[in-house]
């Protein structure tokens, strides 16, 4: 029997004798959902499932409940696309409660900070702009890791008004150095999926800049290549975007399978290589892969930022390939408002 509970989620109650059948069963309905999507052209949909075995004294809503927590600790990635209630860490699960009833209280009393990581010049000798990152610092100073809330931000929704929050953090800072006399470089704020998927999210975020006073010039927009996956609505919003004077940057290019196809759809303005591109410098095979993304993102008149960059021999092959801007622990680390401030500083300096 099959339920549809709310939007995209459904209730399954299947009878089966083991856990082999019953995965066996539960992936020839996945593969049935993949290719139906790929037929109506929806790719990127994937099933996932929250599983409880349930026992005879049990009522179906209890089962049904645990089933929904389960679901909730499935991963993203597709490589399992399902968890049993009896695998859970339910002191994760717990952790992960606190964290979010903690969630609203943090965003009042400002706790997440934005941390920024310079983008350098290929030659070192400027700072160009850089990326903004989020840090959590609780209270009582601590700081929690982003690994630890952002993921699960992600899947419970709270993610849209972090992205909000930190947007607005920036476009604040940004004003803020400008009315100080500094000359301001641009900063790239992370979008991520679930805020693409808001029909006013260009008009939200026009309203912010607008409030601010703030060009568009100084902000830039970056979304991950996993984010354009199955929704072509999504265009439409970059499209918006770019035309409100906006640049968007495709982050981590190159970790997914539709890299080359997203390339032709002359979206984005910036590619950012993902550092497991980069990682491979010094292997013939991998340098022969980056140099041909490079030249190919150069001919359809892309920027190219290389991310993860950490020593000199990477540095000087993405200088050889004429890689425009460089990311990464060789020149900077994330570092909180008031030291890149320095930094800026530093450079002027120098300069004059």
């Amino acid at each position: 029997m099959i339920r549809r509970v709310r939007e995209d989620h459904f209730a399954l109650f299947v009878t089966e004798n083991n856990e082999e059948a019953f995965l066996n069963r539960m992936e020839d309905v996945s593969y049935k959902i993949h290719e139906l999507a790929r037929r109506i052209q929806m790719p990127g949909v994937y099933p996932h499932y929250g599983v409880y075995w349930l026992k005879e004294s049990e009522s179906v809503e209890d089962g049904f409940s645990k089933a929904r927590i389960a679901e909730n600790f499935v991963s993203s990635d597709h490589a399992k696309h399902y968890v049993f209630y009896s695998e859970i860490d339910h002191n994760e699960m717990y952790e992960n409660e606190k964290l979010e009833e903690r969630f609203e209280e943090a965003i009042a009393n400002k706790e997440f900070e934005v941390w920024y990581q310079p983008k350098y010049s290929a030659n070192g000798t400027d700072i160009v702009g850089s990326e903004a990152l989020v840090r959590w610092r609780s209270t009582d100073g601590s700081m929690i890791s982003p690994g630890r809330f952002i993921p699960l931000f992600e899947k419970n929704g709270m993610i849209a008004k972090l992205d909000e929050y930190m947007f607005r953090s920036v476009c604040s800072q940004q004003v803020e150095w400008q009315q100080q006399g500094f000359h301001i470089r641009q900063v790239s704020v992370n979008l991520s999926r679930a805020s693409l998927y808001y029909s006013d999210i260009v008009e939200r975020y026009e309203n912010i800049l607008k409030e601010y006073r703030l060009e568009a010039k100084y902000i830039q927009i970056e979304v991950t290549e996993s984010a354009m996956e199955g929704k072509a609505d999504i265009l439409k919003v970059l499209g918006q975007f770019r035309h409100m004077g906006v640049h968007i940057l495709m982050d981590d290019f190159g970790t997914g399978y539709s890299s080359l196809a997203i390339l032709s759809m002359r979206c984005f303005d910036t590619l950012k290589l993902d550092k497991s591109l980069i990682d491979q410098i010094g292997e013939e095979n991998g340098e022969t892969l980056l140099y041909h993304v490079i030249s190919m993102g150069q001919q359809l008149g892309l920027h190219i930022t290389a991310e993860g960059v950490e020593n000199t021999m990477q540095l000087k092959y993405l200088q050889k390939l004429n890689c425009d801007d460089i990311q990464g622990f060789l020149f900077a680390r994330p570092m909180p408002a008031s030291d890149y401030e320095n930094l800026m500083c530093s450079f002027v300096s120098n300069l004059t």
